[in-house]
């Protein structure tokens, strides 16, 4: 008999292979690493790979490898995610590529809602200055201290995945009443 654990895994494993199906432009693969987490290779997912000069081009970076990890207790407790290479971004860190996408985690939370989330981090759409989530201050500091810095970014032309793709409420898992 299958644990909780594991079919919510199985659950967000068809939800990928579905989303790879509706959006191959922009979840090119997707393969298992372990029975704990899955390795993604996304597109049209643009992002800053380092602080912008006078030329935004050359630090633009569109392609990225993403390890979605899902720790023990999930979903009690929330996906990580990881960047192979990591980003100019207040909220990635810049040595293993942590992405902090969970302010207030839900259960409800799939793979889909952090790929979501993952795109509005890296076009800095979503951006969380509380300290605990603040992994690159130079990030932060550049962002609030460079003139016309939010209107330049380049990045928010692109939404990645649909609001309509996102319209999984009516499949997501259900918790069962016990009484």
């Amino acid at each position: 008999m299958r644990t909780s654990y594991e079919r919510r895994l199985t659950y967000e494993w068809d939800c990928l292979q579905q989303l790879m199906t509706e959006a191959p432009d922009k979840l090119c693969q997707a393969r298992r690493i372990d029975d704990h987490a899955f390795l993604l290779s996304v597109a049209m997912m643009p992002a800053l790979s380092a602080q912008p000069g006078q030329d935004w081009q050359p630090n633009i970076k569109d392609n990225h490898q993403i390890t979605l990890s899902f720790p023990r207790y999930y979903p009690a407790v929330p996906s990580e995610i990881f960047l192979s290479e990591p980003v100019f971004h207040p909220n990635v860190d810049a040595v293993n590529g942590f992405v902090c996408l969970w302010d207030k985690h839900r259960v409800a939370n799939t793979a889909r809602h952090a790929l979501a989330k993952l795109a509005s981090v890296l076009a800095w759409r979503l951006l969380n200055a509380d300290a605990p989530h603040l992994m690159q201050p130079s990030a932060l500091d550049w962002y609030h201290n460079s003139p016309d810095a939010k209107a330049s970014l380049p990045l928010n032309q692109h939404p990645w995945i649909l609001t309509s793709l996102m319209g999984e409420d009516d499949q997501r898992p259900r918790r069962r009443r016990l009484s």
